[in-house]
């Protein structure tokens, strides 16, 4: 990966798409309102510390949509110079960066407990299911979040949570009896082909597109 600069301390960020959860009570932020207001505060907090540089991945889902948080993140662009946004479909891989940097920030992505596996320190900043595992740093307010950017070298995690996490994710839930899954909308029940019909596609689709 060429993106990083190796001459000063890089940071990822991994986003969430704010719309997916953003109406359930038990994800609610406790130390920001929503990802793009902690990006903001952040960059603003290190924007005359020439030592970082921050890369925000944003989040698969929100290739090519308009919305608020979009339209946020593309404000950061002109207004932080120690920013440089990655578009969901830019052919980066999200793992090379990981590795790149010296450390990940996240706002509930799989990414912060995947970078703790591979020994890079995780920040995390939101809701998530593996908020409880060891393994990631949790701060409690903006003065701890910089903080721990600016300390990250000196805590190295552990892999034990990340371990445990991989096989919840494994063994959780039920396992189908007659209906075999292959991938979101198709599979085979009792090994007849079956999928989502074409209308219910289509909306889920345009739900997406249009979500303002």
């Amino acid at each position: 990966i060429t993106t990083t600069n190796n001459n000063i301390r890089n940071i990822a960020i991994y986003n969430s798409s704010i719309d997916e959860y953003v109406s359930i009570p038990e994800f609610e932020n406790k130390i920001y309102n929503d990802d793009n207001e902690g990006i903001e505060k952040i960059c603003e907090s290190f924007k005359n510390d020439k030592n970082f540089h921050f890369y925000l991945r944003n989040h698969p889902n929100l290739s090519r949509l308009n919305n608020t948080q979009t339209r946020k993140i593309n404000e950061f662009k002109s207004k932080y110079s120690n920013l440089t946004v990655i578009e969901s479909d830019e052919e980066i891989d999200s793992y090379a960066l990981m590795e790149a940097s010296e450390a990940v920030i996240t706002f509930g992505s799989t990414m912060g407990i995947e970078s703790v596996y591979w020994g890079t320190p995780s920040i995390l900043l939101g809701r998530t299911f593996y908020e409880d595992i060891e393994g990631v740093f949790k701060p409690t307010n903006h003065e701890e979040v910089c903080n721990m950017i600016r300390q990250n070298k000196n805590n190295p995690p552990s892999k034990i949570g990340a371990l445990k996490f991989g096989y919840w994710s494994l063994m959780y839930g039920d396992k189908f009896k007659y209906f075999k899954p292959e991938g979101l909308f198709k599979g085979t029940f009792m090994d007849q082909k079956v999928k989502a019909n074409f209308f219910d596609r289509l909306i889920l689709k345009l739900n997406r597109i249009y979500s303002k």
